[in-house]
């Protein structure tokens, strides 16, 4: 199933979608910015801030959209997000209260 994340503004544009073949990711702030894919296998780290910012970073790169706690379909990419990438990187259980 793909989940999806769209954040526009007057002065962002941020699409985030996730589904079993990984993360799409485009920040359109820049002209042209292209689709950019990920597998979970190369996202290193994925954090959730207490002002509601969702970023994953691979590499030296870092990712954000803004989320929001009461949306369900956020929740939803959030923990499919977290589980996937723990799985690909090989670790399994409870992460940070997701089961």
């Amino acid at each position: 199933m793909r989940l999806e994340i769209i954040n526009r503004d007057a002065t962002s544009n941020r699409y985030l979608a996730c589904d079993e073949q990984g993360v799409d990711y485009i920040n359109a702030e820049q002209a042209g910015a292209p689709l950019r894919h990920f597998t979970f296998d190369k996202i290193d780290c994925v954090l959730v801030s207490p002002q509601g910012r969702l970023s994953f970073q691979v590499g030296s790169e870092v990712f954000s959209v803004m989320v929001s706690p009461q949306n369900a379909m956020h929740l939803q990419l959030i923990e499919s997000l977290v589980h996937s990438v723990y799985a690909a990187r090989g670790h399994r259980g409870i992460v940070n209260g997701l089961r």
